[in-house]
Protein backbone atom coordinates (compact mmCIF):
# COMPACT_ATOMS: atom_id res chain seq x y z
CA UNK A 1 0.00 0.00 0.00
CA UNK A 2 2.76 2.99 1.04
CA UNK A 3 4.81 1.65 -2.47
CA UNK A 4 1.54 2.69 -4.35
CA UNK A 5 1.00 5.91 -2.86
CA UNK A 6 4.18 6.29 -3.58
CA UNK A 7 4.38 6.00 -6.85
CA UNK A 8 0.92 7.87 -7.43
CA UNK A 9 2.54 10.51 -5.31
CA UNK A 10 5.84 10.34 -8.24
CA UNK A 11 2.92 10.58 -11.00
CA UNK A 12 1.60 14.35 -9.42
CA UNK A 13 1.85 16.84 -11.21
CA UNK A 14 5.14 18.70 -10.29
CA UNK A 15 4.90 21.85 -8.75
CA UNK A 16 8.17 24.07 -7.46
CA UNK A 17 7.33 25.70 -4.56
CA UNK A 18 10.44 27.55 -4.94
CA UNK A 19 9.61 29.17 -7.85
CA UNK A 20 9.05 32.77 -8.38
CA UNK A 21 5.11 33.96 -8.50
CA UNK A 22 3.29 33.82 -11.47
CA UNK A 23 2.97 36.81 -13.30
CA UNK A 24 -0.87 35.68 -14.34
CA UNK A 25 -1.87 34.93 -10.40
CA UNK A 26 -2.28 39.13 -10.54
CA UNK A 27 -4.25 39.15 -14.14
CA UNK A 28 -6.87 36.31 -13.00
CA UNK A 29 -7.12 38.30 -9.72
CA UNK A 30 -8.26 41.20 -12.24
CA UNK A 31 -10.28 39.01 -14.00
CA UNK A 32 -12.11 37.34 -11.02
CA UNK A 33 -13.13 41.34 -9.63
CA UNK A 34 -14.22 42.46 -12.90
CA UNK A 35 -16.55 38.86 -13.38
CA UNK A 36 -17.54 39.57 -9.50
CA UNK A 37 -18.35 43.06 -9.77
CA UNK A 38 -20.36 42.25 -13.46
CA UNK A 39 -24.01 40.92 -13.30
CA UNK A 40 -23.87 39.79 -16.72
CA UNK A 41 -20.68 37.62 -16.42
CA UNK A 42 -21.63 34.00 -16.86
CA UNK A 43 -20.73 31.68 -14.19
CA UNK A 44 -18.42 29.18 -15.83
CA UNK A 45 -15.77 32.01 -16.54
CA UNK A 46 -15.55 32.75 -12.84
CA UNK A 47 -15.79 29.13 -12.14
CA UNK A 48 -12.91 28.14 -14.81
CA UNK A 49 -10.44 31.48 -13.40
CA UNK A 50 -11.03 30.44 -9.69
CA UNK A 51 -9.38 26.78 -10.62
CA UNK A 52 -6.71 28.13 -12.53
CA UNK A 53 -5.91 30.86 -9.46
CA UNK A 54 -5.72 28.02 -7.09
CA UNK A 55 -3.80 26.03 -9.23
CA UNK A 56 -1.17 28.21 -8.49
CA UNK A 57 -0.90 29.04 -4.97
CA UNK A 58 2.00 28.22 -3.12
CA UNK A 59 0.47 25.11 -1.51
CA UNK A 60 -0.41 23.55 -4.53
CA UNK A 61 3.03 23.98 -5.97
CA UNK A 62 4.59 21.82 -3.35
CA UNK A 63 5.90 18.93 -4.38
CA UNK A 64 3.04 15.88 -4.34
CA UNK A 65 4.35 14.27 -1.22
CA UNK A 66 4.77 17.26 0.94
CA UNK A 67 1.43 18.28 0.25
CA UNK A 68 -0.54 15.16 0.85
CA UNK A 69 1.57 14.98 4.40
CA UNK A 70 -0.29 18.11 5.14
CA UNK A 71 -3.40 17.45 4.15
CA UNK A 72 -3.28 13.81 6.22
CA UNK A 73 -2.21 15.93 9.34
CA UNK A 74 -5.33 18.17 8.90
CA UNK A 75 -7.70 15.15 8.30
CA UNK A 76 -6.58 13.07 11.03
CA UNK A 77 -5.70 16.17 13.46
CA UNK A 78 -7.45 14.63 16.45
CA UNK A 79 -9.67 16.39 18.86
CA UNK A 80 -12.94 16.27 21.30
CA UNK A 81 -15.90 15.71 19.08
CA UNK A 82 -13.73 14.79 16.08
CA UNK A 83 -15.32 13.26 13.39
CA UNK A 84 -12.93 11.98 10.30
CA UNK A 85 -15.82 12.02 7.64
CA UNK A 86 -17.15 15.38 8.30
CA UNK A 87 -13.93 16.87 8.27
CA UNK A 88 -12.61 14.81 4.88
CA UNK A 89 -16.24 16.41 3.18
CA UNK A 90 -15.12 19.63 4.55
CA UNK A 91 -11.31 19.08 3.12
CA UNK A 92 -12.79 17.64 0.09
CA UNK A 93 -14.85 20.73 -0.88
CA UNK A 94 -12.36 23.54 -0.79
CA UNK A 95 -11.27 22.46 -4.23
CA UNK A 96 -10.70 20.09 -7.11
CA UNK A 97 -7.45 19.83 -6.55
CA UNK A 98 -7.98 18.55 -2.74
CA UNK A 99 -10.96 16.48 -3.73
CA UNK A 100 -9.02 14.33 -6.32
CA UNK A 101 -5.94 14.03 -3.94
CA UNK A 102 -8.52 12.68 -1.03
CA UNK A 103 -10.36 10.23 -3.51
CA UNK A 104 -6.87 8.62 -4.66
CA UNK A 105 -5.07 7.95 -1.12
CA UNK A 106 -6.22 5.28 0.73
CA UNK A 107 -4.39 6.96 3.42
CA UNK A 108 -7.30 8.84 4.04
CA UNK A 109 -9.45 6.10 4.29
CA UNK A 110 -8.88 4.26 7.57
CA UNK A 111 -11.56 5.43 10.42
CA UNK A 112 -14.10 2.83 10.26
CA UNK A 113 -16.95 4.35 12.81
CA UNK A 114 -20.17 2.64 14.00
CA UNK A 115 -21.36 5.86 14.08
CA UNK A 116 -20.34 6.56 10.59
CA UNK A 117 -23.51 6.45 8.13
CA UNK A 118 -23.39 2.81 6.03
CA UNK A 119 -22.77 4.98 2.98
CA UNK A 120 -19.52 6.35 4.28
CA UNK A 121 -18.00 3.15 5.58
CA UNK A 122 -18.79 1.17 2.20
CA UNK A 123 -16.53 4.47 0.92
CA UNK A 124 -13.92 3.63 2.99
CA UNK A 125 -13.53 0.14 2.50
CA UNK A 126 -13.82 0.72 -1.73
CA UNK A 127 -11.29 3.53 -1.01
CA UNK A 128 -9.01 1.38 1.21
CA UNK A 129 -9.10 -1.99 -0.15
CA UNK A 130 -6.30 -3.70 2.03
CA UNK A 131 -4.65 -0.83 4.34
CA UNK A 132 -4.95 -0.52 7.96
CA UNK A 133 -8.24 0.63 9.32
CA UNK A 134 -9.09 2.40 12.46
CA UNK A 135 -12.20 0.44 14.30
CA UNK A 136 -14.22 2.79 16.44
CA UNK A 137 -17.11 1.03 18.49
CA UNK A 138 -18.42 3.61 20.33
CA UNK A 139 -21.76 4.49 20.54
CA UNK A 140 -21.92 7.95 22.06
CA UNK A 141 -24.88 7.47 23.86
CA UNK A 142 -26.26 5.86 26.75
CA UNK A 143 -25.46 1.76 26.17
CA UNK A 144 -29.03 0.90 26.05
CA UNK A 145 -29.67 -2.64 24.27
CA UNK A 146 -30.78 -1.01 21.06
CA UNK A 147 -27.16 0.68 21.33
CA UNK A 148 -25.79 -2.67 22.46
CA UNK A 149 -27.26 -4.39 18.95
CA UNK A 150 -25.78 -1.73 16.89
CA UNK A 151 -22.52 -2.42 18.46
CA UNK A 152 -22.42 -5.72 17.77
CA UNK A 153 -23.96 -5.62 14.34
CA UNK A 154 -20.95 -3.17 13.18
CA UNK A 155 -18.08 -5.43 15.21
CA UNK A 156 -19.41 -8.52 13.01
CA UNK A 157 -18.69 -6.84 10.05
CA UNK A 158 -14.75 -5.15 11.38
CA UNK A 159 -14.14 -8.80 12.82
CA UNK A 160 -13.28 -10.14 9.51
CA UNK A 161 -10.97 -7.17 9.24
CA UNK A 162 -9.35 -7.86 12.26
CA UNK A 163 -5.95 -8.60 10.28
CA UNK A 164 -5.82 -4.85 9.01
CA UNK A 165 -6.80 -3.31 12.54
CA UNK A 166 -4.33 -0.56 13.58
CA UNK A 167 -6.54 0.88 16.26
CA UNK A 168 -9.42 -0.95 17.89
CA UNK A 169 -11.88 1.82 20.41
CA UNK A 170 -14.68 0.02 21.44
CA UNK A 171 -16.97 0.78 24.65
CA UNK A 172 -19.88 -1.23 25.90
CA UNK A 173 -20.80 -3.89 27.14
CA UNK A 174 -18.36 -7.25 27.15
CA UNK A 175 -20.59 -10.33 26.84
CA UNK A 176 -19.14 -13.27 25.63
CA UNK A 177 -20.16 -12.76 21.70
CA UNK A 178 -18.66 -9.53 21.96
CA UNK A 179 -15.31 -10.53 23.64
CA UNK A 180 -15.25 -13.26 20.85
CA UNK A 181 -15.11 -10.46 18.24
CA UNK A 182 -12.75 -8.19 20.00
CA UNK A 183 -10.19 -11.24 20.52
CA UNK A 184 -10.36 -11.54 17.04
CA UNK A 185 -6.27 -12.10 15.70
CA UNK A 186 -5.08 -8.37 14.93
CA UNK A 187 -1.53 -8.54 14.43
CA UNK A 188 -1.04 -5.59 13.02
CA UNK A 189 -2.73 -3.57 15.89
CA UNK A 190 -0.90 -1.09 17.97
CA UNK A 191 -3.54 0.89 20.04
CA UNK A 192 -5.86 -0.62 22.15
CA UNK A 193 -8.52 1.19 23.70
CA UNK A 194 -11.60 -0.68 25.28
CA UNK A 195 -13.86 0.37 28.21
CA UNK A 196 -16.22 -1.98 29.62
CA UNK A 197 -17.34 0.73 32.59
CA UNK A 198 -21.30 -0.86 32.22
CA UNK A 199 -20.41 -4.39 32.62
CA UNK A 200 -22.00 -6.48 34.86
CA UNK A 201 -20.31 -8.41 37.20
CA UNK A 202 -17.63 -7.77 40.20
CA UNK A 203 -14.57 -9.17 37.96
CA UNK A 204 -12.75 -7.87 35.30
CA UNK A 205 -13.00 -10.48 32.08
CA UNK A 206 -9.79 -11.39 30.47
CA UNK A 207 -8.70 -9.68 26.80
CA UNK A 208 -6.43 -11.98 24.87
CA UNK A 209 -3.69 -10.33 22.82
CA UNK A 210 -2.13 -12.81 20.16
CA UNK A 211 0.68 -12.61 18.45
CA UNK A 212 1.54 -9.24 16.51
CA UNK A 213 3.05 -5.57 16.70
CA UNK A 214 4.14 -3.99 20.12
CA UNK A 215 1.04 -2.23 21.73
CA UNK A 216 1.84 1.60 21.68
CA UNK A 217 -1.48 3.24 23.00
CA UNK A 218 -2.62 0.95 26.08
CA UNK A 219 -5.94 2.71 27.34
CA UNK A 220 -8.40 -0.09 28.71
CA UNK A 221 -11.08 0.07 31.69
CA UNK A 222 -12.48 -2.94 33.90
CA UNK A 223 -10.47 -5.37 31.47
CA UNK A 224 -7.32 -7.47 32.37
CA UNK A 225 -4.93 -8.44 29.83
CA UNK A 226 -2.05 -10.90 29.53
CA UNK A 227 0.66 -8.72 31.78
CA UNK A 228 3.69 -10.64 30.49
CA UNK A 229 2.81 -10.82 26.94
CA UNK A 230 5.93 -9.17 24.73
CA UNK A 231 3.61 -6.97 23.35
CA UNK A 232 3.54 -4.68 26.43
CA UNK A 233 6.94 -3.35 25.39
CA UNK A 234 7.92 0.08 23.36
CA UNK A 235 4.21 1.71 25.19
CA UNK A 236 4.11 5.18 24.45
CA UNK A 237 1.12 5.62 26.32
CA UNK A 238 -0.77 3.87 28.95
CA UNK A 239 -3.86 4.01 31.24
CA UNK A 240 -5.06 1.29 32.95
CA UNK A 241 -8.48 1.78 35.22
CA UNK A 242 -10.90 -0.34 37.02
CA UNK A 243 -9.02 -3.29 37.33
CA UNK A 244 -10.79 -5.82 39.40
CA UNK A 245 -8.66 -9.28 39.51
CA UNK A 246 -5.51 -10.59 38.42
CA UNK A 247 -3.35 -7.35 38.66
CA UNK A 248 0.25 -7.45 37.27
CA UNK A 249 2.74 -8.10 39.11
CA UNK A 250 5.45 -5.69 40.40
CA UNK A 251 8.33 -7.37 37.96
CA UNK A 252 5.83 -7.31 35.02
CA UNK A 253 5.15 -3.86 35.60
CA UNK A 254 8.82 -3.01 35.49
CA UNK A 255 9.07 -5.67 32.38
CA UNK A 256 6.53 -3.34 30.82
CA UNK A 257 8.16 0.02 31.87
CA UNK A 258 11.61 -0.59 31.57
CA UNK A 259 11.07 -1.16 27.73
CA UNK A 260 9.20 1.56 27.15
CA UNK A 261 11.64 4.20 26.96
CA UNK A 262 9.07 6.49 24.80
CA UNK A 263 6.59 6.64 27.34
CA UNK A 264 5.16 10.04 27.81
CA UNK A 265 1.75 9.25 30.12
CA UNK A 266 0.97 6.88 32.89
CA UNK A 267 -2.38 6.84 34.70
CA UNK A 268 -3.29 3.61 36.91
CA UNK A 269 -6.20 4.03 38.88
CA UNK A 270 -8.74 1.90 40.49
CA UNK A 271 -7.12 -1.34 41.05
CA UNK A 272 -8.27 -4.01 43.24
CA UNK A 273 -6.10 -7.29 43.87
CA UNK A 274 -8.41 -10.78 44.08
CA UNK A 275 -6.03 -11.12 47.24
CA UNK A 276 -6.69 -8.55 48.75
CA UNK A 277 -2.83 -7.19 47.55
CA UNK A 278 -1.29 -10.08 49.47
CA UNK A 279 1.10 -11.20 46.83
CA UNK A 280 2.12 -7.73 45.98
CA UNK A 281 2.45 -6.88 49.72
CA UNK A 282 5.32 -9.66 49.74
CA UNK A 283 6.57 -9.10 46.20
CA UNK A 284 7.90 -5.21 47.30
CA UNK A 285 9.60 -6.85 50.61
CA UNK A 286 11.54 -9.10 48.50
CA UNK A 287 11.98 -6.95 45.05
CA UNK A 288 15.38 -5.00 44.43
CA UNK A 289 14.66 -1.66 42.94
CA UNK A 290 16.33 -1.18 39.47
CA UNK A 291 15.86 2.36 37.77
CA UNK A 292 12.84 2.96 35.24
CA UNK A 293 14.29 5.63 32.78
CA UNK A 294 11.61 7.43 31.32
CA UNK A 295 13.15 10.21 29.57
CA UNK A 296 10.05 11.77 27.72
CA UNK A 297 7.89 10.79 30.79
CA UNK A 298 5.77 13.90 31.13
CA UNK A 299 2.58 12.92 33.62
CA UNK A 300 2.33 10.22 36.11
CA UNK A 301 -0.53 9.51 37.68
CA UNK A 302 -1.55 7.21 40.49
CA UNK A 303 -4.61 6.91 42.12
CA UNK A 304 -6.58 4.57 44.44
CA UNK A 305 -4.07 1.60 43.53
CA UNK A 306 -2.46 -0.58 46.16
CA UNK A 307 0.47 0.60 48.40
CA UNK A 308 2.77 -1.43 46.87
CA UNK A 309 2.87 -0.46 43.33
CA UNK A 310 2.79 3.10 44.56
CA UNK A 311 5.70 2.26 46.45
CA UNK A 312 7.04 0.68 43.97
CA UNK A 313 6.94 2.82 40.76
CA UNK A 314 8.06 6.10 42.64
CA UNK A 315 11.20 4.28 44.16
CA UNK A 316 12.27 3.36 40.76
CA UNK A 317 11.04 5.59 37.75
CA UNK A 318 13.55 8.42 36.54
CA UNK A 319 11.53 10.59 34.74
CA UNK A 320 13.27 14.44 34.12
CA UNK A 321 10.72 15.92 32.24
CA UNK A 322 7.98 15.22 34.00
CA UNK A 323 5.83 17.92 34.98
CA UNK A 324 2.45 16.34 36.39
CA UNK A 325 2.36 14.52 39.54
CA UNK A 326 -0.88 13.43 40.82
CA UNK A 327 -0.72 10.57 43.73
CA UNK A 328 -2.98 10.01 46.29
CA UNK A 329 -2.03 8.41 49.32
CA UNK A 330 2.00 7.88 49.08
CA UNK A 331 3.56 5.39 51.54
CA UNK A 332 5.15 7.14 54.45
CA UNK A 333 7.63 4.32 54.42
CA UNK A 334 8.79 5.73 50.64
CA UNK A 335 10.66 8.96 52.79
CA UNK A 336 12.27 6.55 55.25
CA UNK A 337 15.08 5.68 52.73
CA UNK A 338 17.70 7.99 51.18
CA UNK A 339 17.73 6.76 47.68
CA UNK A 340 13.90 6.39 47.33
CA UNK A 341 13.16 10.04 48.85
CA UNK A 342 15.16 10.81 46.42
CA UNK A 343 13.64 9.61 43.43
CA UNK A 344 10.45 10.46 44.57
CA UNK A 345 11.17 14.21 45.26
CA UNK A 346 13.10 14.31 41.99
CA UNK A 347 9.39 13.54 40.49
CA UNK A 348 7.74 16.18 42.61
CA UNK A 349 10.94 18.69 41.49
CA UNK A 350 10.26 18.15 38.20
CA UNK A 351 6.36 19.51 38.68
CA UNK A 352 7.22 22.54 40.91
CA UNK A 353 9.64 23.65 38.61
CA UNK A 354 6.32 23.73 35.95
CA UNK A 355 3.59 25.24 38.26
CA UNK A 356 3.30 28.54 38.85
CA UNK A 357 1.88 28.50 42.66
CA UNK A 358 2.05 25.89 44.87
CA UNK A 359 0.00 25.51 48.18
CA UNK A 360 1.23 23.01 50.93
CA UNK A 361 -1.35 22.22 53.87
CA UNK A 362 -1.92 20.05 56.79
CA UNK A 363 -5.11 19.83 57.82
CA UNK A 364 -6.38 18.47 61.21
CA UNK A 365 -9.18 15.97 59.69
CA UNK A 366 -7.28 14.45 57.27
CA UNK A 367 -3.73 13.94 59.21
CA UNK A 368 -1.96 14.41 55.43
CA UNK A 369 0.37 16.15 54.27
CA UNK A 370 -0.78 17.89 50.88
CA UNK A 371 0.93 19.36 48.19
CA UNK A 372 -1.23 20.73 45.63
CA UNK A 373 -0.35 23.46 42.50
CA UNK A 374 -3.17 26.06 41.53
CA UNK A 375 -4.84 26.02 39.52
CA UNK A 376 -5.82 22.51 41.12
CA UNK A 377 -4.57 19.58 38.83
CA UNK A 378 -7.37 16.81 38.26
CA UNK A 379 -7.62 13.16 36.95
CA UNK A 380 -8.30 12.80 32.87
CA UNK A 381 -11.40 10.35 32.50
CA UNK A 382 -10.87 10.93 28.58
CA UNK A 383 -9.57 8.45 25.90
CA UNK A 384 -5.53 8.59 26.16
CA UNK A 385 -5.84 10.22 22.99
CA UNK A 386 -7.78 13.48 24.66
CA UNK A 387 -6.04 13.79 27.65
CA UNK A 388 -4.95 17.24 29.06
CA UNK A 389 -1.18 17.10 29.31
CA UNK A 390 -1.18 20.43 31.57
CA UNK A 391 1.63 20.95 34.63
CA UNK A 392 0.22 20.12 37.38
CA UNK A 393 0.74 18.79 41.56
CA UNK A 394 -0.97 16.83 43.89
CA UNK A 395 0.87 14.56 46.13
CA UNK A 396 -0.46 13.57 49.83
CA UNK A 397 1.44 12.14 52.03
CA UNK A 398 -0.25 10.18 55.13
CA UNK A 399 2.09 11.76 58.08
CA UNK A 400 1.09 9.99 61.10
CA UNK A 401 3.89 9.07 62.94
CA UNK A 402 6.07 10.47 60.31
CA UNK A 403 8.84 12.30 62.52
CA UNK A 404 11.05 15.19 61.52
CA UNK A 405 14.04 13.05 60.64
CA UNK A 406 12.31 11.69 57.61
CA UNK A 407 9.66 14.47 56.61
CA UNK A 408 12.54 17.37 57.16
CA UNK A 409 14.75 16.30 54.74
CA UNK A 410 12.33 15.52 51.62
CA UNK A 411 10.34 19.61 52.66
CA UNK A 412 14.16 20.86 52.22
CA UNK A 413 15.24 19.78 49.23
CA UNK A 414 11.63 20.95 47.07
CA UNK A 415 12.38 23.07 44.76
CA UNK A 416 9.37 25.87 45.47
CA UNK A 417 8.29 27.91 42.71
CA UNK A 418 8.16 31.40 43.46
CA UNK A 419 4.84 31.81 44.86
CA UNK A 420 3.60 29.83 47.68
CA UNK A 421 1.02 29.13 49.91
CA UNK A 422 1.16 27.41 53.50
CA UNK A 423 -1.65 26.25 55.71
CA UNK A 424 -1.65 23.90 58.83
CA UNK A 425 -4.20 23.49 61.90
CA UNK A 426 -3.04 20.63 63.62
CA UNK A 427 0.12 21.28 65.87
CA UNK A 428 -0.23 17.70 67.42
CA UNK A 429 1.55 15.76 65.09
CA UNK A 430 5.01 14.42 65.46
CA UNK A 431 6.47 15.73 62.57
CA UNK A 432 5.14 19.48 63.26
CA UNK A 433 8.35 20.79 63.52
CA UNK A 434 9.63 19.61 60.01
CA UNK A 435 7.56 22.14 58.28
CA UNK A 436 9.57 24.94 59.64
CA UNK A 437 12.41 22.73 57.77
CA UNK A 438 11.13 23.80 54.60
CA UNK A 439 13.07 26.81 53.72
CA UNK A 440 10.77 29.63 54.00
CA UNK A 441 13.92 32.22 53.45
CA UNK A 442 14.11 30.66 49.39
CA UNK A 443 10.66 31.56 48.40
CA UNK A 444 10.28 35.47 46.80
CA UNK A 445 6.12 35.61 47.19
CA UNK A 446 5.09 33.74 50.47
CA UNK A 447 1.56 33.62 52.20
CA UNK A 448 0.22 31.84 55.84
CA UNK A 449 -2.95 31.10 55.75
CA UNK A 450 -3.33 30.37 59.27
CA UNK A 451 -1.92 31.71 62.90
CA UNK A 452 -0.07 28.56 63.43
CA UNK A 453 1.29 28.24 59.75
CA UNK A 454 2.60 32.08 60.68
CA UNK A 455 4.17 30.89 63.80
CA UNK A 456 6.34 27.94 62.26
CA UNK A 457 7.64 30.26 59.43
CA UNK A 458 8.21 33.35 61.65
CA UNK A 459 10.16 30.43 63.73
CA UNK A 460 12.15 29.32 60.90
CA UNK A 461 13.30 32.40 59.73
CA UNK A 462 14.72 33.68 63.15
CA UNK A 463 16.60 30.15 63.05
CA UNK A 464 18.30 31.25 59.53
CA UNK A 465 21.81 31.98 59.85
CA UNK A 466 22.95 35.50 59.16
CA UNK A 467 25.33 34.57 56.56
CA UNK A 468 22.30 32.92 54.46
CA UNK A 469 19.51 35.59 55.46
CA UNK A 470 21.61 38.44 53.56
CA UNK A 471 21.29 36.39 50.36
CA UNK A 472 17.42 35.10 51.09
CA UNK A 473 14.95 35.32 47.96
CA UNK A 474 12.26 36.15 50.36
CA UNK A 475 10.19 39.80 48.96
CA UNK A 476 6.71 39.53 50.34
CA UNK A 477 5.43 37.47 53.73
CA UNK A 478 1.80 37.87 53.76
CA UNK A 479 -0.37 36.47 56.69
CA UNK A 480 -4.54 36.00 55.96
CA UNK A 481 -6.45 34.60 58.09
CA UNK A 482 -9.01 35.79 61.26
CA UNK A 483 -7.65 38.19 63.89
CA UNK A 484 -9.91 35.48 66.41
CA UNK A 485 -7.27 32.74 65.57
CA UNK A 486 -4.55 35.00 66.78
CA UNK A 487 -3.68 33.86 70.57
CA UNK A 488 -1.95 35.71 73.10
CA UNK A 489 0.97 32.66 72.76
CA UNK A 490 0.78 32.86 69.06
CA UNK A 491 1.57 36.38 69.26
CA UNK A 492 4.18 36.95 71.34
CA UNK A 493 5.72 33.70 69.19
CA UNK A 494 5.19 35.62 65.42
CA UNK A 495 6.17 39.27 66.32
CA UNK A 496 10.16 38.50 67.95
CA UNK A 497 10.85 36.22 65.77
CA UNK A 498 9.89 38.42 62.60
CA UNK A 499 11.43 41.09 64.03
CA UNK A 500 14.63 38.39 64.37
CA UNK A 501 15.01 37.59 61.07
CA UNK A 502 14.12 41.48 59.49
CA UNK A 503 17.20 42.42 61.69
CA UNK A 504 19.23 39.75 60.40
CA UNK A 505 18.17 40.21 56.32
CA UNK A 506 17.28 43.76 56.07
CA UNK A 507 18.94 47.39 56.48
CA UNK A 508 18.53 49.99 58.64
CA UNK A 509 16.77 53.21 57.14
CA UNK A 510 19.18 56.01 55.79
CA UNK A 511 22.35 53.75 56.72
CA UNK A 512 25.39 55.16 56.10
CA UNK A 513 25.90 52.63 53.72
CA UNK A 514 23.01 53.56 51.65
CA UNK A 515 23.53 57.16 51.78
CA UNK A 516 27.44 56.89 50.77
CA UNK A 517 28.09 53.49 49.21
CA UNK A 518 30.85 52.11 51.88
CA UNK A 519 31.61 48.74 51.47
CA UNK A 520 32.94 48.49 54.79
CA UNK A 521 29.57 49.53 56.36
CA UNK A 522 26.35 47.23 56.62
CA UNK A 523 25.37 46.31 53.10
CA UNK A 524 22.72 46.86 51.27
CA UNK A 525 19.66 44.24 51.19
CA UNK A 526 16.68 44.54 49.51
CA UNK A 527 13.50 45.63 51.03
CA UNK A 528 10.57 42.79 52.30
CA UNK A 529 7.20 43.72 52.04
CA UNK A 530 5.20 42.38 55.25
CA UNK A 531 1.62 42.18 55.27
CA UNK A 532 -0.18 40.97 58.62
CA UNK A 533 -2.98 41.45 60.59
CA UNK A 534 -3.81 44.23 62.61
CA UNK A 535 -3.15 43.31 65.74
CA UNK A 536 0.66 41.85 64.42
CA UNK A 537 1.05 45.10 62.30
CA UNK A 538 0.52 47.53 65.22
CA UNK A 539 3.77 45.49 67.09
CA UNK A 540 5.91 45.29 64.71
CA UNK A 541 5.55 49.29 63.59
CA UNK A 542 7.20 49.70 66.76
CA UNK A 543 9.37 47.12 66.84
CA UNK A 544 10.29 47.56 62.97
CA UNK A 545 10.18 51.50 62.76
CA UNK A 546 13.80 51.97 62.42
CA UNK A 547 14.59 49.00 59.24
CA UNK A 548 14.04 49.21 55.92
CA UNK A 549 10.45 46.95 55.47
CA UNK A 550 7.53 48.27 53.86
CA UNK A 551 4.89 47.09 56.38
CA UNK A 552 1.15 46.77 55.44
CA UNK A 553 -2.55 45.52 57.56
CA UNK A 554 -4.63 42.66 55.86
CA UNK A 555 -7.49 44.06 54.75
CA UNK A 556 -10.60 42.99 55.97
CA UNK A 557 -11.96 41.53 52.47
CA UNK A 558 -9.08 39.50 52.33
CA UNK A 559 -9.02 37.61 55.62
CA UNK A 560 -9.00 33.70 55.25
CA UNK A 561 -12.46 33.48 52.84
CA UNK A 562 -12.42 29.82 54.17
CA UNK A 563 -12.79 29.88 57.29
CA UNK A 564 -15.97 29.84 57.91
CA UNK A 565 -15.95 26.07 56.53
CA UNK A 566 -12.93 24.68 58.25
CA UNK A 567 -12.07 23.15 61.38
CA UNK A 568 -10.99 25.14 64.26
CA UNK A 569 -7.45 25.66 64.75
CA UNK A 570 -5.27 24.01 67.38
CA UNK A 571 -3.70 25.49 70.15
Amino acid sequence: MVLEERLQLQNLPARDAEAEPNPILEQLDAQLTEREQSQHAPFHDSYRLKREWNALVPLHRLPGEIFVSILLKVANYNEIGFDEHKRLHALAQVSTYWFDTIIAFPSFWQQLAQYHPPRFREMVLKRNTSGLLKIDCVSGQVVTNRAQEQLLSFMKMAAPLSERWKLLTFEGDLTDEMMELLQSPAPNLDSLMVSSRGSAGTGSKTLELGEGRNIQYLDIDNIILPWNSTRLRGLRGVQIQDVTGILPSLAELHAMLAASPELWWLQLSGWSPSDGGGALMSEVSDIKIKPIILPLLTSIILQNIPAPVIQFLLSSITAPTCQCVIVHEVPSSLLHDPFTRATFTNLVNGALEAIPRFLLECRKDSRLLSMLSEPRSVMSYNWIDHVDERPGLDVHIPIEGLDSLRLGPFLSSLKFPDDVEFMTKNNELDCITSLGYAGWHRVPKLKVSTALAAEIVCRHLSDVPQSVARSTRLRSLSAHFSPLDISSGKLDSIVPNLVAYVEQSCSRKNTDSQLQGNSNREPYRQRLEINMPHAIAQKLRIALQDWDVRLAETEPEDVDSNSSNSEPESN
